[in-house]
C-alpha cells in the first residue's frame, strides 16, 4: 500500500512540474498545436515516469540468496519488503492510517468515475433518443436538453432552435474544427487522470488549460475562414448563458473571457520562442532522478551495512521457556511492509525512518509481540510459548516472504531450524 502511496504522490509531483513549466513558458504564446501535443506528452510521462524504477508495483524486494554459516546454520538478517502481511493478531491493514486513507481517496475515485460514466450515459441516450442527422456534412444530434452547442468526438448536439440560426455556420465551424483534430482524445485522456488524480489542484488546472487550448484552436479555425472577428465573439457571447457543464465534451462557448478574445486578436509568436520546450528535457532528467531514489527498493546488504547506526534498531530475541535465542523471528515495523528476521544467534539490525515505531515479533508456536523502540535503540525481546494447542496452529493470515534465489549449499546444511527447533540432516 505505502508503495502505491508512493506512486500517487510521485504521479501529482510529476503534473504539477509539467503544469508549471507550460504556465511559465508556454501559456502567453500561440503555439497552440504544439501546446497541445505537450499536454498530451506530459500526461504520458506523469504516468510512466514514476513506474521507470517499479516502485509502485506491490511486489516483494528480492533479497541476496541465504547464506550458509560454517557451523552448519542457515540465517538471513537482511530488511524485506512483504506483501500482504497482517502485523499483528485480528488486526488488519485496513483499520491502519493507510486503510482510512485509501477508503477516503477510492471514495473520490468512484464518484468522478461515476460521474464520467453518468455523463457519457447521457450522450449515449441522446443520440438513441433523438437519432442522428446530417447538418453540413456533419452528424449531428438535435435535443431540447441541449443549452449551448458541444461536440463530442464525432458528434455536434445541437438545440432545435439552432438550426435556423443564421450564423449556424460558425458553430459547425467551429465544432468541426473539435472533431478534425480529434480533441475528444485528449479531453478523455485527461479526464481519467483528474479521476485518477483528483486529489491534486494541478489536475485541474491542467484539465482546464487543455480545453481552453483546444478552444483557441478552434477558434484560429474560424477565423481563418474569414469570419469578421467581431461577429464571432458576438455569437460566443450570446451562447455565454447556456454552457453545458460535462467534462467529456468541447462546448461552443467555452470558457468565454477575456484571455480568449485575446488570443483571438494575438499575433502569432515568433518561431524562435520554440526553443523552450526544450525545457521539457531537464524537467525529464530531474524527475527520474528524484524518482529513482527516495521509494527505490533496491538496496543491497552493503548499502545496509553503511547505515548510520543512529538510524539502527537493533536487538536480541530469546525464548522464555528455553532462554535459548530463537533464529528466523519475524521482526516487522507495525503498519508498513518493512522488516528482517533474526539471525542463528537471534539477533537483528533494522534501519528506520521514524525516531519512535512499534516494531512486532512474530514466530510459529510463540505468542506475537509488540513493544515501543527507538532509534538506536536496543532491544532484549522474550517470546513466550503458547500454550493453547488451538494457537499452535498456523493462523489464518500469515506473512509471506517471497525469497530471493536460493544457493544450493543450503540443501547440504548440517542443521536446520523448523519452527524453533533443530534438526540434523540424519532426522529429516
Amino acid at each position: 500500500m505505502n508503495a502505491f502511496f508512493n506512486y500517487l504522490l510521485q504521479t501529482a509531483i510529476a503534473l504539477a512540474a509539467f503544469y508549471m513549466l507550460y504556465w511559465f513558458l508556454l501559456r502567453k504564446e500561440t503555439f497552440f498545436q504544439i501546446n497541445r501535443f505537450y499536454f498530451l506528452v506530459a500526461a504520458i510521462f506523469c504516468l510512466i515516469l514514476p513506474a521507470i524504477n517499479r516502485a509502485f508495483l506491490p511486489v516483494v524486494h528480492e533479497i541476496p540468496a541465504l547464506r550458509v554459516i560454517h557451523d552448519g546454520y542457515v540465517y538471513l538478517n537482511e530488511t524485506f519488503i512483504i506483501d500482504p502481511v497482517t502485523i499483528s493478531q485480528g488486526k488488519s491493514i485496513l483499520f491502519s492510517w493507510h486503510g482510512v486513507v485509501l477508503i477516503l481517496y477510492l471514495t473520490g475515485v468512484i464518484l468522478l468515475a461515476a460521474r464520467l460514466f453518468y455523463q457519457a450515459g447521457f450522450i449515449i441516450h441522446e443520440i438513441r433518443k433523438y437519432g442522428v442527422r446530417k447538418i453540413s456534412g456533419m452528424k449531428a444530434v438535435v435535443s431540447k436538453q441541449i443549452q449551448s452547442p458541444f461536440s463530442f468526438f464525432s458528434y455536434i448536439f445541437l438545440h432545435p432552435s439552432q438550426i435556423n440560426e443564421s450564423n449556424l455556420s460558425n458553430i459547425i465551424i467551429h465544432e468541426k474544427e473539435h472533431i478534425r483534430q480529434r480533441h475528444g482524445i485528449d479531453l478523455f485522456v485527461v479526464e481519467c487522470l483528474s479521476v485518477f488524480q483528483w486529489f491534486n489542484p494541478f489536475v485541474w488546472f491542467y484539465r482546464r488549460s487543455v480545453k481552453e487550448t483546444h478552444e483557441f484552436l478552434a477558434d484560429r479555425a474560424v477565423i481563418r475562414q474569414g469570419i469578421p472577428l467581431q461577429n464571432y465573439q458576438n455569437l460566443l457571447l450570446r451562447f455565454s448563458l447556456g454552457q453545458t457543464y460535462m467534462g467529456l465534451v468541447h462546448t461552443f462557448n467555452y470558457s468565454f473571457g477575456k484571455k480568449r478574445m485575446i488570443m483571438m486578436k494575438k499575433s502569432k509568436s515568433p518561431n524562435r520562442r520554440k526553443w523552450r520546450m526544450l525545457f521539457l528535457l531537464p524537467v525529464l532528467v530531474l524527475l527520474n532522478l528524484a524518482f529513482s531514489n527516495p521509494f527505490s527498493g533496491g538496496n543491497t546488504f552493503e548499502d545496509q551495512k553503511g547505515s548510520t547506526k543512529s538510524n539502527l534498531v537493533k536487538g536480541k530475541v530469546t525464548a522464555e521457556d528455553t532462554n535459548k535465542p530463537l533464529p528466523g523471528v519475524s521482526v516487522i515495523i507495525k503498519d508498513t511492509y518493512t522488516g528482517t528476521i533474526t539471525d542463528k544467534n537471534g539477533e537483528f539490525s533494522l534501519e528506520v525512518k521514524e525516531e519512535n515505531i512499534m516494531l512486532s515479533f512474530y514466530f510459529i508456536g510463540y505468542e506475537t509481540l509488540v513493544v515501543k523502540a527507538k532509534k538506536g535503540e536496543f532491544l532484549n525481546i522474550v517470546l513466550k510459548r503458547k500454550t493453547d494447542k488451538k494457537e499452535l496452529d498456523y493462523p489464518e493470515e500469515k506473512p509471506f516472504i517471497q525469497l530471493g534465489s536460493i544457493d544450493a549449499a543450503i540443501y547440504d546444511a548440517d542443521l536446520y531450524i523448523i519452527d524453533g527447533k533443530e534438526f540434523t540432516k540424519e532426522e529429516q
